[in-house]
């Protein structure tokens, strides 16, 4: 960058969040040179701001563009964070958001489960169902085929008494 006066020294700063303290954090400023601070020159320190932030506290960031006295060879972009109150009022909103749809997905699950173990049962109830009558009715022909063999042999037993 090329600066107007010698002692002019462009500031790349470090954002620092403290989005819990009680009171908003101090604003930081960065210098741009007025003669070369174009537009891309405050979007390109603004992208940079926010890189240096942590990716949780981008939201809690504004940016103001304030362009100072004459006499001043330096555009001043003023990062500030919102106040403690609101970060706490999100956070409790957020986190009030995602208990309600852990409860929802964990009822849904139970419910879900549930289901199932009923389905399970029900199959059990058919198939020990199947398996009885199936035993029966092959309790039901043993019975039907050992009574046709003993009454095969009895007629044997005749006929040869007889023969």
């Amino acid at each position: 960058m090329t600066s107007s006066s010698p002692t002019s020294t462009p500031l790349k700063p470090k954002v620092t969040a403290h989005p819990l303290s009680p009171s908003p954090s101090p604003p930081s400023r960065g210098l741009v040179d007025k003669h070369d601070a174009d537009f891309e020159k405050v979007l390109t320190f603004i992208a940079e701001t926010e890189e240096n932030v942590a990716l949780e506290d981008r939201s809690l960031i504004d940016f103001d563009i304030v362009f100072q006295p004459t006499t001043s060879p330096h555009l001043s972009v003023l990062v500030e964070h919102r106040d403690a109150e609101w970060y706490l009022a999100h956070n409790a909103l957020l986190k009030h958001a995602y208990d309600a749809e852990m409860t929802v997905r964990n009822q849904a699950n139970a419910a879900s489960l549930e289901l199932r173990n009923i389905e399970l049962d029900m199959q059990r109830a058919r198939i020990r169902e199947v398996v009885q009558r199936r035993t029966a009715r092959a309790h039901q022909l043993v019975g039907l085929r050992l009574r046709a063999r003993i009454s095969m042999l009895e007629s044997m037993a005749k006929m040869r008494n007889f023969g």
